[in-house]
């Protein structure tokens, strides 16, 4: 039983170091990219183009009908200076 748990800690372990070097590696192009591109193009249309290649990148990856759209209207509390008050999470998104 424990060389079971074991594999299964270690695929975890791996996944998440897969995510981990995946995250880094889209921040570093992201750096990398806008500041060649800064020469080109303005800030505004370069984070646009950013920001809509984002989306299409992530509704390929999890398509939006996937999404739990009840998860919005979940109370959560409110951090400072709003100190404990609850508000529905769609709130937060806006």
């Amino acid at each position: 039983m424990s060389a079971v748990l074991i594999g299964i800690l270690a695929a975890a372990g791996a996944a998440v170091l897969f995510g981990v070097n995946g995250a880094a590696a889209a921040l570093a192009t992201y750096y990398l990219s806008s500041e060649r591109r800064m020469g080109i193009r303005d800030p505004l249309s370069l984070a646009a183009w950013t920001f809509s290649a984002a989306a299409l990148f992530w509704s390929v990856l999890r398509p939006p009908w996937t999404f739990q759209w009840s998860a919005l209207g979940q109370e959560v509390v409110l951090p400072n200076p709003f100190d404990g008050m609850p508000a529905p999470l769609w709130v937060l998104v806006v």
